[in-house]
């Protein structure tokens, strides 16, 4: 699938996801971006892995999912495009990297939702700060 198709599947997934009513056209939407330190892919889920305790060391993140494929597939495109795509670093990572990075943020979500999201900000920012 190539970016433009991606693209696509998320902008329908968001529409069919969230069905509120849209903003009036002079309304102004003030939407901060991640505050996410560089890294690459393994930092990134380690820490998610770390987050999510002792099951997620020997596991895949599908199998720490209770969802059903489709959506889980659908999670895993809302993590990558709401969480994943504000990291810094995400350009230079590999497809595959990209892809394990996203599963295991679908799981990150599905748990703890955005409170989970947040603590992994933390963790990384903590992190960074440190090297």
């Amino acid at each position: 699938m190539n970016r433009d198709e991606r693209e696509d599947e998320v902008r329908l997934l968001l529409r069919d996801w969230l069905e509120a009513p849209r903003p009036a056209a002079d309304a102004q939407l003030d939407v901060p971006a991640l505050d996410v330190p560089p890294g690459d892919a393994a930092t990134l889920i380690g820490a998610v892995r770390d987050l999510l305790g002792p099951t997620a060391r020997h596991a895949a993140p599908r199998e720490l999912s209770t969802l059903a494929d489709r959506r889980f597939t659908e999670l895993r495109l809302l993590a990558e495009s709401l969480v994943l795509d504000e990291h810094p670093s995400v350009g230079s990572w590999s497809l595959p990297d990209r892809y394990q990075a996203g599963c295991w943020l679908a799981v990150l979500i599905e748990r703890r939702g955005d409170a989970g999201v947040e603590h992994l900000l933390d963790v990384l920012r903590r992190s960074a700060a440190r090297r």
